[in-house]
């Protein structure tokens, strides 16, 4: 896998990319499409690359992983977990802080230094994350508001298209 796949972090939880395709469950590649990552971040992405994300304490996330054309860039990781009961793991095993954003559900998390969206709804863990490979290890206050602002975009894209 790519190099920069490594560099994912969900709140100091232990993540393993494995090198296989979904071949069952929702594909997260049409819960947010090419062209909504596009618009969200501004600039051009590849097509988006399949995996599956073991998250120690929840299971496996579908995923679907997007690069921005601009090197150094940006990749955007969006994943769902189906039958996903709670957040909970992630809560205890937080080692940053992590903010309520009440408006994408009661069970909605901002992850602030990773910079990776949360929620819990129709019984599926959504996740998104934006990284920046060209910043600084601490993301200025005006980045990590951007990163939300287009995560939040993608998180209720993604949540329209959950089957129920």
């Amino acid at each position: 896998m790519k190099k920069h796949l490594l560099l994912l972090t969900l709140v100091a939880t232990s993540l393993l990319l494995a090198c296989k395709s979904s071949e069952t469950g929702i594909d997260a590649c049409t819960l947010a499409t090419r062209a909504e990552v596009e618009a969200a971040l501004g600039e051009s992405v590849g097509e988006g690359q399949r995996g599956v994300l073991q998250m120690e304490g929840m299971g496996d996330f579908r995923g679907c992983q997007y690069v921005t054309v601009r090197k150094p860039g940006k990749v955007v990781f969006v994943a769902v977990m189906q039958q996903c009961e709670s957040l909970t793991p992630v809560r205890t095993r937080a080692k940053e802080a992590l903010l309520a954003v009440p408006e994408l559900g009661e069970d909605a998390l901002w992850a602030t230094e990773s910079g990776t969206l949360m929620t819990r709804e129709k019984g599926s863990c959504l996740w998104v994350q934006i990284l920046d490979n060209q910043e600084t290890p601490s993301p200025s206050t005006a980045e990590l508001s951007a990163r939300l602002e287009a995560s939040e975009s993608l998180l209720k894209k993604a949540l329209m298209r959950l089957p129920p």
